[in-house]
C-alpha cells in the first residue's frame, strides 16, 4: 500500500492534457469564425452554416474523441454557435416569417431547441406562421 501517491489513470491524463486544452480550442476558434461569418453573411447563411459546423463536429467527435468528452464538446458548441447568437437569431425569427422562408425558420427552431429556454420568440414566429398558412 503506497500512502501520498495519487494513481494516474489514461482517461485523467487524457482529460488533463487534451480534453481541457481541447475544448478551449474549439470554443475560441468557433467564436472568432462565427462572429465574422454571422456579420459577413447574415442569419439565414449563418443557419446553415452553423447546422453544418455542428454536423461535422459530430462526425469528427464520434471518430476520434473518448466518449467522456462528446456532451462536453456538444455543450461548446451549442454555447459558443447558438446560445451566444441567440439574440441575434430570434431577431432574424420575424423576418423569416414575413418572408416565409419556412426552412430557414425550421433549421431555425432546430439550432435554438439545443439551447434550454431559447426558443420563446422563435416558437412564437413558428406557431404564427403556422396559423397564417393554415
Amino acid at each position: 500500500m503506497t500512502v501520498g501517491v495519487e494513481q494516474v489513470t489514461p482517461l485523467a491524463t487524457y482529460l488533463k492534457l487534451f480534453e481541457a486544452p481541447y475544448l478551449q480550442e474549439t470554443k475560441e476558434y468557433y467564436q472568432r469564425e462565427s462572429a465574422a461569418f454571422l456579420a459577413q453573411n447574415g442569419v439565414p447563411a449563418y443557419l446553415r452554416k452553423a447546422s453544418a459546423r455542428l454536423d461535422e463536429e459530430t462526425m469528427r467527435n464520434s471518430r476520434y474523441l473518448n466518449i467522456e468528452s462528446h456532451d462536453k464538446v456538444k455543450a461548446t458548441l451549442d454555447k459558443t454557435l447558438i446560445d451566444e447568437h441567440q439574440v441575434t437569431l430570434q431577431a432574424s425569427a420575424e423576418e423569416l416569417l414575413q418572408q416565409d422562408r419556412r426552412e430557414d425558420l425550421a433549421l431555425l427552431t432546430k439550432l435554438l431547441v439545443r439551447v434550454p429556454g431559447s426558443t420563446t420568440v422563435c416558437g412564437t414566429a413558428h406557431q404564427r406562421a403556422n396559423a397564417w398558412h393554415a
